[in-house]
């Protein structure tokens, strides 16, 4: 018995992904695209894939797709570590983990170059991806929906996911009560080629460890290496993996949170303007620090809003639902946010091809939101308490972040 027939409005990391695991079931899948092309702009820099998000990927995804992400991603060690450090570079807690474990089961346990991993996500679906489709509004129908484009085009299908980001108008029209909050945090991100920045001390810890400075004024500084284990070009030769735009060198990853000026958005200024404010978030930060976002290239910034979505509620099933971003914004803080949005392929795709019981599009789509609902709210939370403790500006929060953070680290030996 052929599959449903599935519209994913969106060609992000989530809508690709899931794409991978219909198509698989034998749906059929058409992915729709706003972008003129899959290299039409920027995709931000470098993420981290833990456990859940590994173990999502490879379920969802053809092997050599995963086995060119594994091939890409940092060369790592025995163990790994996130490092909390104060604004002079002193550290104040360390959090480790066990990388090899991670490599004996198969797991992705470097970072992902974003646009890397992006690429390799298009890789095989082909005809299955239209570019150049703004998606306008849909409209329910006896036999499931349409969805309208701002080309006058329309699509008809069985069901209709949502994967058009933060900014999403699938969300609006299913769920306008899940608009994301804005946290009035705007991250300034940035790269640094490892070649272009010398770090005499900072260097020692980005060889297997992310860094977090917190300084005061609610000012923090966010530092993370990307060295590809295999150049993604030559990976790609190798696995067979179709691409014609392949970064290759390796580079530092910074982020500084700054408040939004005034009620202004940062990201009206231009990238120069946005660079000297990157530059005087951290002033009084160690010089490694300052060195990184000196080197940087102003163009290559980009600016964040940093939001969150709220606790989500049941809705009427139908034959709309909603994943990754679009439906669970949440701060970058954790480095849950891509991790959850492959869980949220892997639980609706499971959903989709149970084929125990008799297939009713309501009752699947129904299914996939609760367990959504049930696991999406606590990550949210934990990323939103993490944001706040580390920029939030209130009397002697410094003090007690740093003492919580030295304790931690006294009972963790």
């Amino acid at each position: 018995m052929p599959g449903p027939n599935i519209i994913i409005v969106g060609g992000g990391l989530s809508g690709l992904c899931l794409a991978h695991a219909l198509v698989a079931q034998g749906c059929s899948v058409t992915v729709f695209e706003r972008d003129p092309s899959r290299n039409a702009r920027g995709q931000g820099y470098r993420l981290t894939i833990d456990d859940t998000g590994s173990e999502s990927l490879q379920a969802c995804l053809p092997p050599r797709n995963y086995d060119f992400i594994r091939a890409t991603a940092g060369a790592v060690g025995k163990t790994g570590a996130f490092v909390f450090l104060d604004e002079h570079a002193r550290e104040l807690h360390r959090f480790t983990f066990d990388l090899e474990a991670g490599e004996r089961r198969g797991h992705i346990t470097g970072q992902v170059d974003r646009h890397t991993l992006r690429q390799a996500l298009f890789a095989g679906l082909g005809d299955h991806v239209h570019f150049g489709k703004a998606f306008a509004h849909y409209e329910e129908v006896p036999s499931g929906v349409i969805a309208h484009f701002a080309d006058g085009s329309t699509a008809e299908g069985d069901m209709l996911i949502g994967a058009d980001g933060t900014n999403s108008r699938v969300r609006r029209q299913r769920m306008p009560e899940a608009e994301p909050r804005d946290t009035r945090i705007r991250g300034v991100f940035g790269r640094t080629p490892v070649s272009r920045v010398d770090l005499p001390v900072l260097g020692r810890l980005l060889t297997n460890a992310g860094i977090m400075a917190l300084g005061p004024r609610g000012h923090v500084f966010f530092c993370t290496a990307m060295r590809f284990r295999e150049e993604p070009p030559a990976a790609a030769a190798r696995l067979g993996i179709e691409g014609d735009s392949w970064p290759s060198d390796d580079y530092f990853m910074w982020a500084v949170g700054v408040r939004s000026l005034n009620g202004a958005d940062l990201g009206e200024l231009d990238t120069t303007a946005m660079h000297v404010i990157a530059a005087r978030a951290v002033d009084g930060f160690h010089d490694d620090c300052q060195a990184l976002v000196r080197a940087s290239n102003p163009n290559d910034l980009v600016v964040v809003p940093i939001r969150a979505a709220p606790p989500l509620k049941r809705s009427a099933p139908g034959p709309v639902t909603l994943i990754g971003d679009s439906i669970h914004t949440m701060p970058p803080f954790g480095a849950h946010g891509a991790n959850t949005a492959f869980k949220d392929a892997r639980t609706l795709a499971a959903k989709v091809g149970d084929r125990t019981r008799p297939f009713v599009v309501a009752d699947a789509l129904d299914a996939y939101e609760s367990s959504l609902r049930r696991y999406s709210r606590p990550v949210v939370k934990s990323a939103m308490r993490m944001m706040f403790f580390a920029t939030a500006d209130f009397p002697f929060k410094d003090a007690i972040v740093r003492t919580a953070l030295r304790t931690a680290r006294v009972f963790s030996r």
